[in-house]
């Protein structure tokens, strides 16, 4: 049985304020959360129902009825399983391929985009202030899985990518890609 505190703290992560200040979002969907857990994500809470749990035991998963798991989605027809995972922290890390992003505001657009540089092998990328949270519940299904690879330094000022040399005459609009010779050059 799920209390009215984790139906109420599950919901509230649809709200970025909220997410930021719990460090926490939500995958749904057993693709989407089994890549996860498979890619070494914390899970800080898991509600499955018992079909699920029969195709992978997880210790600290509460098993929930379809019912209770309709009213903790934001799907319209949620699938078997929700769980509430850490932010992993900004990293510094990034690949010889980036992303960076501009204005991407619809969040179904840019877990489209997070998916599609998966399978190009980019996994760095920059969002600017007004792009979409990449952890928001709709980014996060729309990825499909993709979002485990995927390494940011947080947000960036674009306007610090406009004075580099090495793009003097490129309007940033909503996608850049750059490939950096020097692998150790960072620009942010």
């Amino acid at each position: 049985m799920i209390s009215k505190n984790q139906q109420k703290y599950v919901r509230s992560l649809e709200q970025k304020k909220y997410r930021r200040r719990e460090n926490a979002f939500v995958a749904e969907g057993p693709k989407v959360v089994g890549d996860l857990l498979e890619a070494r994500f914390n899970a800080r809470q898991i509600f499955a129902t018992d079909e699920w749990l029969s195709q992978n035991a997880h210790d600290t998963a509460q098993v929930v009825t379809a019912d209770e798991l309709q009213r903790l989605s934001f799907l319209q027809h949620p699938q078997q399983v929700l769980a509430v995972f850490a932010i992993p922290e900004p990293s510094d890390r990034h690949s010889r391929l980036c992303l960076v992003l501009d204005g991407v505001q619809d969040p179904g657009n840019l877990g489209t985009i997070i998916r599609i540089a998966d399978w190009f092998g980019i996994t760095t990328i920059y969002c600017s202030e007004d792009t979409a949270d990449a952890w928001s519940p709709k980014v996060v299904q729309a990825t499909m899985g993709s979002i485990e690879n995927f390494w940011t330094n947080g947000k960036s000022r674009l306007s610090k990518w406009k004075r580099l040399p090495m793009i003097p005459r490129i309007q940033l609009h909503s996608v850049l890609l750059l490939l950096w010779k020097d692998s150790s050059f960072l620009p942010c």
